[in-house]
């Protein structure tokens, strides 16, 4: 990034600066702060399931980065050690990023109800992948209070 079209003014825990302004409105802007960075979290997705970009972007990654490594399972015979293989490959993959801290947990599944006979006959196998992505801390507040508990310490 050399730059942007607009400056748009920034102030670290200002919440009147027109980034955390734009940010109520569910748009992220790039801010120059130790560096060019994204600002803001939200999509306009009315599911709370894709309101952070961070987990879109996670979705789409693990979607496209499954796709891709399974090619090799296309045009394949479908048999029991097929699907248990696309199982396998498919939560290595899940355990690999759950090790990385990418994804908090997930599994692959060949679903039981949509492989049906007549389903397998066509040449489809379906298989369902649940994965929990981390969720960004949004909101870090610090709350600070002067007390007078530690003059204690200067008693002697």
């Amino acid at each position: 990034i050399v730059g942007t079209a607009r400056a748009i003014d920034f102030a670290l825990g200002d919440f009147n600066s027109r980034a955390n302004l734009l940010n109520e409105g569910n748009v992220a802007t790039i801010i120059r702060e130790d560096g060019y960075r994204l600002w803001g979290n939200r999509t306009l997705s009315s599911d709370q399931k894709f309101a952070f970009l961070s987990v879109v972007r996670t979705a789409d990654i693990i979607n496209d980065s499954i796709l891709r490594a399974h090619l090799w399972a296309v045009d394949r015979n479908i048999t029991k050690t097929y699907i248990d293989d696309v199982e396998e490959s498919v939560n290595a993959y899940i355990r690999s990023l759950v090790a990385m801290g990418a994804l908090i947990g997930g599994r692959c599944y060949a679903d039981p109800d949509l492989n049906s006979p007549a389903s397998i006959s066509e040449g489809k196998v379906w298989f369902n992948i649940d994965f929990t992505p981390p969720y960004p801390a949004e909101h870090v507040i610090f709350r600070s209070r002067i007390v007078n508990d530690f003059l204690e310490d200067l008693v002697i």
